[in-house]
């Protein structure tokens, strides 16, 4: 559950997809399942039960049974130690009087001994019980969750029968079973479960990042929680001082009222412009809160996309997307980018559903370009293997823009999406900025990129880093200055 305090709710900011490790196992046990009688039997029961004893004759006169059936009831009494006889009477066994005795609403229920057999799966963290369903390839971009108790997913077979027992009835979804005897547990293949985690800003007092996990199953598993906190921990925060450059290389006119003499005015920011939403922008430009790949954030850069296009003068342009990464360990560690690119992708290349008429050809220089902040060799080659779905062209840049906290998104000459990711003591940060028309903060943002790629800095190709032959040629609607014509 996400905290809420004083009416404020906390304002969504970013996403994780967590690789969840889970195994699963073939089980055979022998169960002891709660059973009603059939109708005949279970009438006749208590129908002995309600007079104490019973004679044939009047058992057979209630029902109105033939001889043969009254036979074969009373056969069947008799044989599953039910009922006996007192003087030629029938009266209910010690064994049938416990099922009354026992039983919540008058009805008898008795227990049956079955094999059971079947294939269940479980996390190697909480060894809580994963639905079959669930498992997923683990991409790249996920990142592992490791258990504090290295012993314990060592010994996943006696781990998992310890589950098993544990959470056996809401595995068979039957209340009124027990576990007889276990017979074997036996392992199978290991996958992930991809657990995907919303990260919030609570602005009830001193702005603090917060968690929830949409998936029930997990969100209150205090080893899922911890193994979550030491992935996060493993990346120092960055500190802030380089937000006064982000407010004046954009002239950010909104963003400066809340610097005073203490700095950036986080929280007082936040409640009015994201939260209250009592001040903003001017017409071409709007206040953007979080990674863009959010639900919210994603349908406002379709929308200004096609609507860019749609409205752009001269259709012989072929539109281009320039997108530079933040130095954040968390940046586009979610599956969400995937859907955040080939939204973009399909509108940039003239789909049907975008309204234009550009080419779509896959052969086209047109889609997405990403720069990431990274050095050349290992560091470019681990990156690029993370952030491969960001786009059909990777790039990396050994220069930080704005201490690397500042991220872009450049539709050629038809809008910018600027934004500073502000740090909070939490390795997930808190993206803040606008997305706007303005020609100005258009061409100050393709600025900040030509900076990454001068006689001190460059941007290279990320798959090879010696190779740059096709940097000017992708990269040329940002590093000339202007978008390139179509052929």
């Amino acid at each position: 559950m996400i905290e809420q305090a004083n009416n404020i709710s906390p304002l969504e900011v970013g996403e994780v997809t967590f690789a969840l490790p889970f195994q699963r196992f073939s089980i055979s046990c022998a169960i002891s399942a709660e059973e009603t009688l059939p109708v005949v039997t279970e009438f006749s029961l208590r129908l002995i039960h309600a007079c104490e004893s019973l004679a044939p004759a009047r058992l057979q006169s209630f029902f109105g049974f033939s001889e043969k059936e009254l036979r074969s009831v009373i056969a069947t009494l008799e044989d599953q130690r039910l009922a006996t006889w007192q003087d030629d009477e029938l009266t209910l066994t010690p064994y049938a009087k416990a099922r009354f005795f026992d039983s919540p609403d008058g009805i008898p229920r008795f227990f049956k001994i079955k094999d059971w057999n079947g294939e269940v799966a479980f996390d190697l963290i909480s060894f809580s019980h994963v639905v079959k369903s669930a498992g997923s390839k683990p991409f790249p971009f996920f990142v592992d969750l490791r258990s504090k108790d290295e012993a314990r997913e060592s010994r996943t077979v006696y781990s998992a029968e310890q589950a098993f027992q544990s959470e056996f009835r809401k595995i068979i979804r039957k209340e009124r079973t027990e576990i007889y005897k276990m017979s074997s547990v036996e392992p199978k293949e290991r996958s992930v479960f991809p657990l995907t985690c919303k990260f919030f800003v609570a602005i009830d007092g001193a702005p603090k990042i917060v968690r929830s996990l949409p998936d029930e199953i997990f969100s209150d598993k205090l080893e899922i929680a911890e193994a979550i906190s030491d992935a996060l921990s493993s990346a120092p925060p960055a500190k802030n001082t380089r937000i006064l450059d982000f407010i004046e290389t954009f002239n950010d006119d909104l963003l400066s009222r809340y610097v005073d003499a203490g700095g950036f005015d986080l929280t007082r920011y936040l409640r009015d412009v994201h939260s209250n939403r009592v001040v903003g922008y001017g017409d071409d430009t709007e206040p953007v809160l979080g990674s863009l790949y959010l639900k919210q954030n994603r349908a406002l850069l379709l929308d200004w996309t096609k609507s860019s296009l749609t409205s752009d003068i001269d259709v012989k342009k072929v539109h281009s997307a320039c997108w530079l990464a933040p130095r954040s360990p968390f940046w586009g560690r979610s599956s969400s980018v995937r859907l955040f690119v080939s939204e973009q992708e399909r509108a940039l290349r003239g789909s049907e559903d975008s309204g234009s008429t550009h080419d779509p050809s896959p052969s086209s220089s047109v889609g997405i370009k990403t720069i990431i902040p990274c050095q050349p060799g290992r560091d470019a080659i681990r990156l690029s293997k993370i952030h491969r779905g960001c786009g059909p062209k990777l790039f990396g840049s050994d220069h930080n823009v704005i201490n690397g906290q500042c991220e872009l998104f450049i539709v050629s000459g038809l809008y910018v999406c600027a934004l500073f990711h502000y740090v909070v003591d939490s390795a997930i940060t808190i993206p803040i900025g606008f997305i706007s028309r303005s020609a100005s903060r258009i061409e100050a943002a393709a600025e900040l990129i030509r900076s990454a790629h001068t006689a001190s800095s460059r941007i290279f190709s990320i798959s090879d880093e010696h190779d740059t032959s096709d940097i000017d040629v992708e990269l040329g609607f940002i590093l000339r200055g202007e978008p390139r014509e179509s052929v």
